[in-house]
């Protein structure tokens, strides 16, 4: 019993972690930043972890209370993941909300939304830059 108990645990935590996972990567789908890659390969590697423990867990006859007490460190570390997979994450919104709204701050005015001069020059600069690497002439002389 003992031992049904320890690897419904474990892959219940392996649940959390594989639900901390898919969280993971959806977020580098919509950031696309390295550092929200990173978090990755080390959920996998977890993740295999807890399947080679459950793996032990079932080819042994019988389940002692050492494994009972490490099945449930591996469950609290599948939530603690997720827990910690959150936080993180909507951190990481928060910060690029913030970098968002200063790049449009920087554009727009703060009274009327509009865009400002800045913004003019930037578009302008780009619209010269998008012609010239079409090789196209931007305005021509007589």
């Amino acid at each position: 019993m003992l031992k049904t108990i320890s690897i419904v645990i474990v892959i219940l935590g392996m649940l959390a972690l594989i639900s901390a996972l898919k969280s993971s990567i959806a977020l580098f789908r919509r950031d696309r930043r390295h550092s929200t890659l990173s978090f990755i390969p080390v959920m996998l590697g977890f993740v295999l972890g807890y399947v080679i423990f459950a793996a032990f867990l079932s080819r042994k006859p019988e389940a002692t209370t050492i494994d009972f007490i490490v099945a449930m460190v591996f469950f609290g570390g599948g939530v603690f993941c997720v827990m910690i997979f959150g936080v993180i994450s909507q951190s990481m919104e928060r910060v690029a909300f913030a970098e968002f709204q200063n790049r449009h701050n920087e554009s727009h005015d703060p009274l009327t939304g509009l865009p400002n001069r800045r913004f003019l020059l930037h578009t302008i600069a780009q619209q010269v830059i998008d012609y010239e690497l079409s090789q196209q002439r931007f305005a021509s002389s007589p």
